[in-house]
């Protein structure tokens, strides 16, 4: 992988060698920023590559900076500028061979922003029945169940504790997966990073998931045992 994101960089040196500027400094610290950001790319430090490649993009204007700050928003979550850079991108050369691809990406990330909330209205006051309690009997008693000493709470954590680590092991499955499809050598980089990004956070979610599952199991059971004592 390393020596693909390598050839991408040598790629893209002949942007710059042709870049129409009469300020050679600049181009050479826009190449330099580009360099820096790939690298930060490469380690997983988003944060440090958007700063380089917002530097390297004020300096030549060069299209293939909107295209990887694009990327690198997506990959902070901050999905909003993504979807800003990628429409600068394919503004700025809409012949790109990635052109149609990043459109269709423009469109994926789209659907991911949240939706604005219904309006909702204003509910109109309900009144209660009146509720006539029958006076009780002399010396009757209470048969119903007591709620403090039955065992449905504790069924209940039981069974959304064995979904939650059942969801947290399927989510990590799937970021294995994710993982083994980026190691593939004919993944391209755009597809490696995103692989790269969903596998991290499917990762995420799946141990946050497992942990949350196996400590609500056994708060059912601490809990199952306590109204077992009790029932005693």
């Amino acid at each position: 992988m390393r020596m693909l994101l390598s050839s991408l960089v040598l790629l893209a040196l002949p942007a710059f060698a042709t870049a129409q500027t009469d300020d050679k400094a600049a181009r050479d610290a826009a190449q330099t920023h580009f360099q820096s950001g790939v690298k930060f790319s490469e380690a997983g430090d988003y944060e440090h590559a958007l700063i380089e490649f917002d530097a390297g993009y004020k300096l030549s204007h060069e299209p293939d900076f909107l295209h990887n700050l694009s990327w690198t928003c997506e990959r902070l979550g901050r999905i909003a500028e993504a979807i800003d850079w990628a429409e600068k991108y394919v503004a700025a050369v809409p012949n790109a061979d990635n052109a149609e691809r990043t459109r269709r990406r423009i469109e994926r990330l789209r659907a991911t922003l949240p939706k604005p909330a219904p309006a909702i209205e204003a509910a109109k006051p309900v009144t209660a029945p009146a509720v006539v309690v029958a006076p009780a009997q002399p010396g009757a008693v209470d048969q119903s169940p007591s709620s403090f000493t039955g065992k449905g709470p504790a069924i209940a954590l039981l069974s959304i504790g064995a979904a939650t680590t059942l969801a947290g092991i399927g989510l990590l499955a799937g970021a294995g997966i994710k993982w083994s499809e980026s190691q593939n050598a004919s993944t391209y980089y755009d597809r490696w990073l995103d692989l790269q990004g969903q596998s991290k956070w499917l990762t995420v979610g799946g141990s946050i998931a497992a942990a949350a599952g196996t400590a609500i199991i056994v708060g059912g059971i601490v809990l199952w045992r306590k109204k077992s004592a009790l029932t005693l």
